[in-house]
């Protein structure tokens, strides 16, 4: 005699639906974080997220601890504090952060960015500015019956958010620009200091023997 099939209940059913479900959603997550960390990992095309001439920047400024520091260069071209002019800038490490900052490459672009503060860019950690020098063309042009006309200078600023545990990137943006970036943040470390730690050598020995 043929033994009867046991049917599982609705009940039953639904609850192995229902884990299912839970599997396959958890298994799409767990899939497109690996995903994004094995991107992240193995780089692809680099984005360019800051290109500019070094020559072209005259002038640099940073944000250090709730501070802001800058540097721009005389008519000679060298590195000078604009509020203490005396003051014996490092060359070599003042060019080290122009190069830092106006080379950036990035591994992601996320475009159409409405909400800044998922990504720590509402309140950057970090805001550097770099200033073009004012071209003579542009001068020509600023000029209006013989008379200068004063205009905006043209500027790049850099917004850095937080930290990504998933890529091991900074979220970063342009001002004036919707997308936010992926960037290593390397250049983040040439700013850690204050206008007084780019002291060149000898100003550092003057002040050791005062």
């Amino acid at each position: 005699m043929d033994k009867k099939k046991k049917k599982l209940s609705r009940p039953v059913k639904f609850m192995i639906l229902t884990g299912c479900l839970l599997l396959a959603v958890c298994g799409y997550a767990l899939t497109l974080k690996f995903s994004e960390a094995a991107e992240a990992e193995e780089g692809g095309e680099e984005i360019a997220f800051v290109s500019v001439s070094e020559k072209d920047i005259a002038k640099i400024s940073w944000t250090y601890d709730g501070e802001v520091y800058s540097l721009e260069r005389n008519d000679d071209g060298t590195w000078i504090r604009p509020d203490d002019e005396d003051f014996a800038v490092e060359q070599d490490t003042a060019d080290s952060m122009l190069a830092a900052a106006a080379n950036i490459g990035a591994s992601r672009k996320i475009t159409d960015v409405t909400d800044y503060s998922q990504y720590g860019l509402d309140e950057p950690q970090s805001r550097i500015i770099l200033e073009y020098a004012a071209s003579e063309e542009s001068n020509e042009a600023d000029e209006t019956e013989g008379e200068a006309q004063a205009s905006e200078p043209r500027t790049i600023e850099i917004l850095t958010g937080d930290y990504s545990d998933v890529s091991g990137e900074y979220y970063a943006r342009l001002a004036g620009d919707d997308s936010v970036y992926l960037v290593s943040g390397e250049y983040l470390e040439y700013f850690e200091c204050t206008a007084d730690d780019l002291a060149a050598a000898d100003e550092e020995e003057a002040g050791e023997e005062e």
